[in-house]
């Protein structure tokens, strides 16, 4: 007799095959919509993704009914228990992203999603395994402009976990919402986070939903008392390639009192990788004391691949004689050749 183990690789390995066949034909479909109803989360969840992959939105109804049924699962208590069903939290993710990949209308399952809290056994208590679905669920219901999904979002932004308020942060920038979505990010940003991801995350919506205005309001942010705050709107700021954010960049810089500081504004300058903040940053390798210099090339060797940069970087460091220096740039090269 087959074991439980047995069985359920046996049922991964279908899925498996539907996904290498014709997943899109009527038995595939058929299968998929099978599986979906499986015991099993880990199928559930491989199932979800193919569904995803093969854009099969005419299992909508199949997945939000899987949703529904792992979320709202009870023991023989009579008590709800979706650990018990979806440990993890692993099917019910891996819906909701299918149903927002597919487009479909999901409404119900990121309002269950976003606001589901699952806590599991752990060594020496309990811990919250649904961040990460209340993330997504975040996205999607900013992503397709549903009703009061800002609100939502919102309350997300003071959540316990850092991948939830992170999902907040970065689906208030997917919501286009200007006049709600900006306010609420300036504000998060005002009181702060211990996790420069999540501020990170805000700086970068804050410049996809309005770039002309945000780039002045981040620029200002690099003279925030809160350090993580001015390392978060410096690497937005570098991440946006936005020209306009080179000066603002360049004088972070140059007024870094301490070199931790300095390497993130150089880190930033080099992210933005126009003709400009390259000049920039040749010129410091070129001319900066030693350790800026240093950290320039570091900076640089990020893009080591870039067309020419390799020989720019060590046409400016030509005439310096400094061993570090020279060993840095020999790194460089090094890397490069090994790319």
């Amino acid at each position: 007799m087959a074991s439980r183990g047995d069985k359920l690789n046996e049922a991964l390995d279908s899925v498996r095959a539907l996904r290498d066949g014709d997943p899109t034909s009527a038995d595939g479909q058929a299968a998929l919509t099978a599986a979906l109803a499986h015991k099993s989360h880990l199928v559930v969840a491989a199932a979800a993704a193919v569904a995803a992959e093969f854009s099969l939105d005419a299992l909508a109804p199949a997945l939000s009914a899987a949703f529904e049924r792992l979320i709202g699962y009870r023991g023989r208590s009579g008590q709800l228990e979706p650990a018990r069903a979806d440990a993890q939290c692993r099917a019910k993710i891996a819906i909701a992203r299918a149903l927002y990949d597919l487009d479909c209308e999901g409404g119900e399952v990121y309002r269950a999603g976003v606001r589901h809290i699952q806590l599991e056994p752990v060594w020496g208590g309990r811990e919250d395994t649904a961040a990460e679905l209340r993330a997504v669920c975040a996205v999607a219901l900013a992503g397709g402009h549903y009703r009061d999904a800002l609100i939502d979002v919102a309350e997300l932004l003071a959540d316990t976990h850092v991948i939830a308020r992170l999902g907040a942060a970065q689906a208030l920038g997917v919501s286009g919402q200007v006049d709600v979505a900006v306010p609420l990010l300036r504000y998060k940003l005002l009181i702060g986070d211990d996790d420069v991801r999540v501020l990170g995350a805000a700086c970068g919506s804050l410049l996809t939903l309005d770039p002309e205005r945000e780039l002045g309001h981040l620029s200002e942010l690099l003279n925030a008392d809160a350090a993580l705050v001015r390392e978060a709107a410096a690497l937005a700021l570098g991440e946006s390639r936005i020209e306009g954010a080179l000066e603002p960049l360049v004088g972070f810089t140059e007024r870094a009192a301490q070199a931790a500081e300095r390497r993130v504004g150089l880190v930033a300058l080099a992210m933005l990788r126009t003709d400009g903040a390259w000049e920039h940053l040749l010129g410091l390798v070129a001319r900066a004391p030693v350790p800026i210099a240093i950290a320039a090339v570091e900076a640089l060797s990020a893009y080591r691949y870039q067309m020419g940069l390799g020989e720019r970087v060590r046409e400016a460091a030509r005439g310096r004689r400094d061993r570090k220096l020279r060993a840095a740039v020999a790194e460089f090269d090094t890397d490069h050749a090994d790319g």
